[in-house]
């Protein structure tokens, strides 16, 4: 564990003022009626749950600026992250969020983006990280400058930073691989399709599922395939896994790119029903129409608002400590699937009627793979 202070990041529901209050009488009547007629003399609602760390600091009297980097614009995961920071930023009328987002995932655009922004000198710089090798001379530029970073997803290990939002995809994988022998029923067997090599996180993904796969001796991994050390993309590699194993009973991807573009066709091909890694809205239709068995990942507008409220705390607080928050990652099913739409939604800041993808064309796999 970090020298810096460690901080697990829980966001609850917020729970009505009736329903606590029932809840406080379901356990001791009189503390209840205690609770009520506190309220009624002192004039105020009890304390609601809100993202872990507000209020952490005390409101300043000047404007803050903040700068969160993201990814180019194109990034779906991006969008529902910014929609996040921008809900939680509205809530301050003393923060100024800048969002920065590169025309494209290199380093040296990256770098650009960030030396072009420096001169105005924020009091915070939010830097979004999925690989190290790419963020890190962005990094350098904001610690050279003097300035506040935090950095938000990947840590960069080589740099010592004042605080870091830890995206924990590895504890994804973990749950994807725990659940398998559910999800591959009624079968015992399944694919795998993964992408070890190509950032640190993506081979920690990789080792953890793997570790908790090889549990399970009843299953049968009939193939796997490395998009990366092939240099083959999922659209190649997919086709060819399900034509050789047609009776597969799942495919399970660690990373979700395919699903996200695959055409109505494509995903008709299939004989077999997925699980991935990501929980972007565009694949909840999979898992209503029953494509796909499960989805792992985090909430992704937890992530910006989460960053943002960590970030301004900072700033504002008496005494600055360098901290770590994590966001946790779900495995959600259908049956779950509502439940972590509305809690996405109210993150996003946005009706979840907006986030629900149209019904999809794409029909059931009826292969082998199929119940």
């Amino acid at each position: 564990m970090s020298s810096r202070t460690r901080n697990l990041t829980r966001i609850r529901p917020h729970r009505p003022r009736h329903r606590r209050l029932k809840a406080i009488a379901s356990c001791s009547p009189r503390l209840a009626l205690l609770l009520i007629a506190a309220q009624a003399i002192i004039g105020c609602d009890p304390p609601t749950a809100t993202v872990p760390g507000q209020s952490g600091g005390v409101m300043p009297d000047r404007t803050v600026r903040i700068a969160y980097v993201g990814f180019p614009a194109g990034d779906p995961e991006w969008r529902m992250i910014e929609k996040g920071a921008r809900h939680h930023a509205s809530r301050y009328s003393q923060l100024i969020l800048d969002v920065l987002t590169p025309r494209h995932k290199s380093a040296t655009e990256l770098e650009a983006t960030v030396a072009a922004y420096l001169p105005s000198r924020p009091d915070a710089v939010l830097l979004s990280v999925r690989d190290p090798r790419v963020a890190l001379p962005a990094a350098k530029r904001v610690l050279e400058s003097n300035l506040r970073l935090i950095t938000v997803g990947t840590r960069i290990e080589s740099l010592k930073v004042f605080g870091h939002v830890d995206v924990y995809l590895t504890d994804a994988a973990d749950r994807l691989g725990l659940a398998l022998p559910e999800l591959v029923k009624p079968h015992q067997s399944y694919l795998l399709l993964h992408d070890r090599g190509r950032t640190p996180t993506a081979t920690r993904c990789y080792q953890r599922f793997d570790a908790r796969a090889a549990r399970y001796f009843a299953l049968t991994r009939l193939m796997e395939a490395n998009s990366f050390e092939s240099g083959r993309t999922a659209f190649e590699l997919i086709p060819e896994m399900v034509k050789k194993f047609p009776n597969a009973g799942l495919l399970v991807t660690l990373e979700p790119s395919f699903w996200m573009r695959a055409s109505a066709a494509q995903i008709r091909e299939l004989p077999c029903r997925f699980a991935t890694l990501g929980t972007h809205p565009h694949l909840w239709r999979y898992l209503r129409s029953g494509v796909a068995v499960a989805l792992a990942g985090p909430i992704h507008p937890q992530i910006g608002a989460v960053a943002v409220e960590s970030a301004f705390s900072s700033v504002t607080a008496e005494e600055p400590q360098g901290f770590e928050r994590i966001i946790a990652c779900e495995l959600v099913t259908a049956e779950t699937l509502d439940d972590f739409a509305e809690r996405y939604a109210q993150a996003a800041g946005v009706p979840l009627s907006s986030l629900l993808p149209a019904p999809s064309p794409a029909s059931q796999p009826a292969g082998g793979g199929r119940p």
